[in-house]
């Protein structure tokens, strides 16, 4: 390969890893700056409805295994509640989606200074 092939593919490439580190700097910017939404990686599950009262009105005629299942809802329903009144609506899922924004823009930063790499290590080689 000649050398002006080498020193225009050199650089070619390191503005192309430049490029994604600039292009994840000004996204992550954006986002944290509230421009932008994050992306939606992690969605809020729907609001499960409570169990009917008709069907747990009438424990006395559960089998021991049945009425053991009804008071795990009933337990599961109470810690539910009490931890959604610690976490404001929606805040867990904003938080992995947060999360998961950073680790992908660390990598694009990584690759893209990878990327820069090459390209340097194309226009140092003689």
């Amino acid at each position: 390969m000649s050398v002006n092939a080498k020193l225009i593919i050199g650089w070619l490439i390191i503005v192309a890893g430049l490029a994604v580190i600039g292009v994840a700097i000004s996204t992550s910017f954006q986002y944290f700056t509230a421009k932008a939404e994050f992306p939606q990686v992690f969605k809020q599950p729907a609001v499960q409805t409570a169990a009917t009262a008709s069907g747990q009105a009438n424990s006395n005629n559960l089998s021991p295994e049945q009425a053991q299942q009804v008071m795990q809802n009933q337990i599961q329903q109470s810690v539910g509640q009490a931890v959604g009144g610690l976490l404001p609506e929606g805040g867990l899922t904003k938080l992995l989606n947060i999360v998961v924004w950073v680790i992908f823009a660390t990598f694009l930063v990584f690759a893209g200074a990878k990327l820069s790499g090459v390209g340097i290590k194309l226009l140092v080689a003689k």
